[in-house]
């Protein structure tokens, strides 16, 4: 990354986009402190956090839901939800916050007492989502949501980060799937190479000739 330089406002849905290997993931882990910074600083509620490591950034509610989802294959969907709820924000408000994760993927309910391993990939991604809304989240960071589902699966997705979106999440969406990500979006950025090359509203985007060229077959 370099000269990456975002913002995002409480109550937000931003969108990065980019092809493969435009740093999209690095991003995001640099925000969550999973990567070191060689530069440049990461600010969270005005405050400088660039030198706090990871596991306190989660206590301040900074949460990423990965690409690749990474459960824990073998423990039960509710023994993943719960490891969710891990940190002491989580804690706090585990039995709430787990009603209200079963209510939004009633599948996951259905599902409680089997392996993460046995599940769909759809399903996954549901469970992935779910345990990263178990750590109370002020903001909530999709890493490829959509990554390999099938198209009526990534709708449903996304009909879920809608409704987090309207519950009042704040949520930083990493995409390559452009036209979903830009629809969802109140304010997007193109990554190219590491580098920034265009932000503006999700509308703007999705209208943008260069934009329809280079991700959505325009």
């Amino acid at each position: 990354l370099q000269d990456c330089s975002l913002y995002i406002d409480e109550g937000e849905m931003i969108s990065i986009v980019g092809s493969n290997g435009a740093g999209k993931t690095t991003t995001c882990k640099a925000i969550s402190g999973v990567l070191d910074l060689k530069g440049g600083s990461v600010l969270f509620d005005g405050k400088d956090i660039t030198k706090i490591p990871g596991y306190d950034r989660v206590e301040l509610g900074i949460i990423q839901c990965p690409e690749g989802r990474h459960l824990f294959p073998d423990m039960t969907v509710l023994e993943n939800l719960q490891m969710g709820a891990y940190c002491k924000r989580g804690r706090k408000l585990a039995e709430k916050n787990l009603k209200y994760v079963l209510e939004l993927f009633p599948i996951l309910s259905e599902r409680s007492g089997q392996a993460a391993k046995t599940l769909s990939g759809g399903e996954q991604q549901m469970l992935a989502m779910g345990r990263a809304m178990m750590s109370e989240p002020k903001l909530l960071m999709l890493d490829e949501p959509s990554m390999g589902l099938a198209p009526i699966l990534v709708e449903q997705i996304f009909d879920i980060i809608r409704e987090l979106h309207k519950s009042g999440a704040t949520i930083l969406l990493v995409e390559q799937n452009a036209q979903m990500a830009l629809q969802v979006a109140n304010r997007a950025y193109v990554l190219e190479t590491g580098k920034i090359t265009l932000a503006g509203s999700g509308k703007e985007l999705l209208e943008s000739d260069s934009i329809k060229k280079a991700y959505l077959g325009g």
